[in-house]
């Protein structure tokens, strides 16, 4: 209702309006809608122990185990297994951040739309292309503490670089023997996330907004610098490209 007595008081005073996709930031949650869907809808944080994770009094979820071979480690135990997980020299674990979502994830995002641009589109599509020139999205994010993780992340990764994520990702810390793999196995997992974000994200919601005559406008977090960038969105420029106006 508030909304379109704006746009009413919009269309008297001949000015534009843009929408705002969120309930506070960052954008993607819905007012808290798309993390209540469950748990593969919310972000995670992946991280990296050398002691026996006690996950009956910890949030943190066993993911991998790996025993060490020199400056190597080898991927020992998955938790998909479903067998107990042995001892080891290394532990993969995620936590899991109720509050906000993978944006990687494309049920994620879907729901996400049809809880903010389709009831935007149901309740104010008249005046769409008109008064209201666009939507406005404000700094969507990967997981920038740890590392950005979803099961769904292990299929991507092996379309990129055809291999198996589990038994590279602990080169996301540490260096090892093969420095030049590592190195490999780090540029490969950023580019995995960039182009998962571009084409769950920033893409569809792009086209969305091109199908419905609106502007998708906004901005991401930490455009100060490439490094900032890294980790929380793979870099803005890739993103912005499906942006009408960046």
């Amino acid at each position: 209702d508030c909304c379109r007595a704006v746009c009413e008081e919009a269309k008297k005073l001949k000015l534009d309006i843009y929408l705002y996709d969120e309930d506070g930031w960052p954008s993607g949650f819905a007012g808290g809608v798309v993390p209540d869907q469950g748990e593969d809808y919310c972000q995670k944080h992946l991280y990296f122990t050398d002691t026996y994770p006690d996950e009956n009094t910890s949030k943190q979820h066993l993911l991998t185990a790996y025993a060490r071979h020199g400056r190597e480690y080898v991927l020992l135990w998955k938790a998909e297994s479903g067998t107990p997980c042995p001892p080891a020299d290394l532990y993969a674990l995620y936590t899991v951040r109720r509050n906000y979502v993978d944006l990687t994830y494309p049920p994620a995002v879907q729901c996400f739309i049809d809880n903010t641009h389709e009831v935007y589109a149901r309740e104010l599509g008249d005046y769409f292309g008109t008064f209201i020139r666009g939507i406005f999205t404000d700094e969507p994010q990967l997981a920038a503490e740890g590392f950005h993780w979803g099961r769904h992340l292990i299929p991507a990764y092996a379309s990129l670089c055809g291999r198996d994520l589990l038994e590279d990702v602990w080169r996301l810390a540490f260096e090892g023997e093969n420095v030049a793999l590592t190195q490999k196995v780090r540029h490969d997992y950023r580019q995995m996330l960039q182009k998962q974000l571009e084409e769950v994200f920033s893409k569809k919601i792009g086209e969305w907004c091109e199908a419905h005559g609106l502007l998708f406008t906004g901005h991401f977090s930490a455009e100060d610098g490439l490094l900032l960038q890294l980790p929380t969105n793979g870099g803005v420029m890739p993103q912005y490209r499906h942006f009408q106006m960046p």
